[in-house]
């Protein structure tokens, strides 16, 4: 699985709690803030400073991870039968 300059950030993020715009320019990642922004619109939350013209986010939160569910084929038929049995008109006798 191919590792996106998202998941690298989140990574790091996880691993030591903060990030800076030159450590990630420093490992070819040059829309951080783009990132940060993308991390936030999925419910991350962060602190940031600016120092010695760096600018360096640490992570105060992380959303819970969405939890999984297990893939039923006879689930999926139910559902796929509701979805199509609204869209046949009911016969009335």
């Amino acid at each position: 699985m191919k590792e996106t300059q998202q998941s690298r950030v989140a990574g790091r993020l996880r691993e030591v709690g903060y990030i800076s715009r030159n450590q990630c320019l420093q490992n070819y990642i040059s829309r951080l803030s783009s990132i940060i922004l993308s991390l936030k619109d999925k419910g991350w939350e962060f602190t940031t400073k600016e120092e010695n013209g760096d600018y360096i986010y640490t992570l105060v939160s992380e959303p819970n991870p969405p939890l999984k569910t297990s893939y039923s084929p006879l689930q999926e038929e139910i559902r796929h039968t509701q979805e199509l049995s609204k869209l046949q008109p009911s016969l009335s006798i």
